[in-house]
């Protein structure tokens, strides 16, 4: 097994799977063919790869003409000790990128996600914000595969803070930040310095740079929940490969269009709640 040598730690809704699918693309990088395989958090719960035997089956065992090899799992920012695990296991050189955006945006945005997935079962993100961000709340039934955790849509969405820890453990040159505004307005310049810092060639005006994981809201979110269960049944029977019949199913039940806009008050409620953590944010954002 060739260890990766960087990762796309995250965050959740902030462009990772386009930036994921576009290194792929590079002839020089190898990016594992699946998203969060969430080996190193081991302080979840629900984690898809536990053995470091299933773990190597994603990467090639002779780097060949590969002068990068990565992986992306949205929730190591997320986790406490993912850093330390991803240390430890690539003797300190690993390299991190780190897709961020305005949390307000993000947990907007993290909500439609979980109820595409069929995971959330409260499709009313005011509802869900006012109940899963209330500590101590009467929560009401997740389903028993998903990681609980990142339902609190204010605790998932603290980027300031998980960026905050992260740094304190690691060399800041180690460290790329994407914010997904660039990413949406200029992707050739911001993938160009992508490729900088991981020392591949500049190819960025060659490859396909369609966004990924664009904004979709379900058909149906009962069809959802009855479809994300027949994917965790197939995961717990060790079965890798299908038919694609669940994925058709999903993309069936999709529809593509953009979400309606936060209200006004919420929004201005989410900013206020979310104050400290945009400040941290901007506090990176700004050149040094």
């Amino acid at each position: 097994m060739i260890k990766p040598d960087f990762f796309i730690a995250g965050a959740p809704k902030c462009g990772t799977t386009s930036v994921a699918n576009w290194l792929g693309q590079h002839p020089e990088v190898f990016m594992s063919p699946e998203k969060e395989l969430h080996f190193f958090n081991t302080d979840a719960q629900v984690r898809r790869v536990q053995s470091l035997e299933d773990y190597a089956t994603f990467f090639p065992k002779e780097r060949g003409h590969y002068k990068a090899v990565g992986e992306a799992s949205v929730w190591y920012l997320h986790s406490e000790t993912a850093v330390r695990n991803i240390e430890v296991f690539s003797g300190g050189s690993a390299k991190y990128i780190v897709c961020l955006r305005d949390p307000v945006d993000m947990a907007y945005a993290l909500h439609s996600e979980h109820v595409i997935n069929g995971e959330e079962t409260i499709s009313n993100f005011a509802e869900a914000w006012a109940i899963r961000a209330r500590k101590g709340a009467q929560q009401p039934d997740l389903p028993g595969f998903v990681e609980k955790k990142y339902f609190d849509y204010y605790e998932a969405c603290t980027l300031g803070s998980q960026l905050q820890r992260m740094l304190r453990q690691l060399d800041r040159s180690r460290v790329h930040l994407v914010w997904l505004e660039d990413l949406s307005h200029d992707p050739v310049s911001t993938l160009s310095r992508i490729f900088d810092f991981l020392g591949v060639r500049d190819c960025a005006g060659e490859l396909q740079l369609q966004a990924q994981n664009t904004s979709k809201l379900p058909v149906s979110p009962v069809a959802s929940r009855l479809i994300a269960k027949a994917g965790h049944l197939k995961r717990r029977l060790g079965l890798r490969r299908g038919y694609g019949v669940l994925s058709w199913l999903k993309e069936r039940n999709i529809v593509r269009r953009p979400r309606a806009a936060l209200s006004a008050d919420l929004r201005q409620q989410l900013e206020h709640e979310f104050a400290a953590e945009i400040d941290l944010l901007r506090e990176y954002r700004t050149p040094k």
